[in-house]
């Protein structure tokens, strides 16, 4: 075989390479997830049960039929992973396998959804690298394998995102991208603090570039806010210690605490929190440690990242960008601003891996391509 065969049979192994880190990627999200992490946490059972009782009598433990907001430990606990595993506990039986079954397939949804971004932005080559940094990610495993509510945030902000950057070319995927964050709310409360800043400049960048016509925009608005709706106005009244009630068959439940109360307080002590955070990649809870591998495979994962994102402002600098990028920008830079107002761990800051995985995939490109040329060149 010549130096030409070789390298026609290389070029057609590659086309594969994606698909097979995505298998590797799938099988450690779903591999045994039955059995490891063991037992469930306290938030896992809570979750299950409630899911089980409304699939079976249509009422949760606290006796409201259809709840926007589980009543839970009194406190509240987001409804819409219950929802999502309702499906599969009512073929599997309830069970740890049937409960963490939505959280590992939309991790395993995760992987592709991320590459096509990247290939889209950044080309194939570098795609890889990103896809290889999301499949064998440790925070992303860890999230993907249990049943946590908030493990489920990072894909629909993904989704949303993901849908908004192809809007500039498809505007009628804009409303799509507005039900996507709606639905986000549902997943876990922080999601109110981050999506008013990245939906505000948002739709600031796209008014100014034109991007779409503020009738897609007038749309999508309106589909946010009334799939938002139901969820928004439960997390009033409580604030405002209003009695239960109904909306169009869904009870807004009356808690004993409301869930901002548990995990929102504004702090510039919160934002160095995070920083600390980001440098140890540890919150110092053991349900939130991935074996010792930090969330970013530690400091110098977390420099791989910092070089991506500096090349990215550097291109932005000199207006080299791709339009569609500043969106993971803008969601970086308002995952940081949310972090004021957020007391944080690692789930409820975990609007913010994503970007830094994106990030992170770049710094390894534009390493691996800098490395390659200076061998050439020795």
């Amino acid at each position: 075989m010549n130096k030409t065969d070789i390298s026609a049979a290389l070029k057609r192994a590659a086309r594969y390479l994606p698909l097979l880190i995505m298998a590797a990627g799938a099988a450690l999200r779903l591999a045994g997830i039955a059995s490891a992490p063991p037992g469930l946490n306290q938030d896992e059972a809570s979750a299950g049960y409630d899911a089980w009782a409304i699939l079976y009598s249509g009422i949760d433990r606290a006796g409201c039929r259809l709840p926007v907001l589980l009543t839970a430990w009194g406190s509240g606990q987001n409804a819409l992973y219950s929802y999502l595993a309702m499906p599969f506990i009512a073929l599997l039986g309830l069970g740890k396998l049937s409960l963490r079954l939505p959280a590992a397939l939309l991790g395993c949804a995760s992987l592709p959804l991320f590459y096509s971004l990247s290939a889209r932005t950044a080309g194939k080559k570098t795609a890889l690298w990103t896809l290889a940094a999301l499949a064998f990610n440790p925070w992303h495993i860890m999230l993907s394998r249990w049943a946590l509510e908030s493990n489920i945030l990072p894909f629909f902000l993904l989704l949303g995102t993901a849908l908004l950057m192809r809007s500039g070319k498809k505007p009628a995927l804009l409303p799509a991208a507005a039900a996507a964050f709606a639905r986000a709310l549902y997943a876990y409360g922080t999601a109110f603090i981050f999506l008013p800043f990245f939906l505000a400049a948002s739709c600031a960048v796209m008014i100014r570039r034109k991007d779409v016509s503020a009738r897609y925009i007038l749309i999508s608005a309106a589909v946010f806010a009334l799939i938002a709706a139901p969820i928004t106005l439960c997390n009033i009244r409580n604030v405002l210690k209003m009695d239960e009630t109904s909306l169009l068959g869904l009870t807004l439940p009356r808690l004993t605490q409301t869930r901002q109360s548990e995990t929102m307080a504004f702090s510039a002590s919160n934002f160095f929190s995070l920083l600390k955070l980001l440098w140890r990649q540890d919150d110092g809870l053991l349900w939130n440690s991935p074996g010792g591998f930090g969330q970013l495979y530690s400091v110098p994962g977390l420099l791989f990242a910092l070089i991506g994102l500096g090349e990215y402002v550097f291109r932005l600098c000199g207006k080299r960008a791709k339009k569609e990028e500043i969106f993971v920008f803008i969601a970086l830079c308002s995952s940081l601003a949310a972090s004021f107002f957020i007391r944080v761990n690692v789930n409820r800051m975990n609007m913010i891996f994503l970007p830094l995985i994106w990030y992170q995939g770049r710094g390894l490109s534009l390493t691996g391509r800098r490395a390659a040329s200076a061998a050439v060149t020795a």
